[in-house]
């Protein structure tokens, strides 16, 4: 797999499954960083962008309420700490 912006962080999902089939992933020019690349870009919060970039990404019955933990921590802690 390869790819830059999205395509980045969907490898990342995607080798976190481990497929036997997957071989390489060659991310660049994405985050890996959700708290600082995104979440609270320059320190300020961007809950709304959150909200529409968030609105369809499906999930396996996984997925967070990333906007909602995003208001309830606006630090850098434990929560942030186990997104990297």
């Amino acid at each position: 797999m390869a790819g830059n912006s999205w395509l980045c962080v969907v490898q990342y999902w995607a080798a976190m499954e481990k497929p036997p089939h997957l071989k390489c992933i060659a991310p660049w020019e994405g985050f890996s960083d959700f708290y600082r690349d995104l979440s609270r870009r320059g320190g300020i919060p961007w809950a709304p962008f959150l909200k529409w970039v968030l609105r369809g990404v499906p999930g396996r019955g996984k997925q967070e309420a990333v906007t909602e933990m995003a208001e309830k921590h606006e630090t850098y802690d434990h929560y942030w700490q186990s997104k990297q």
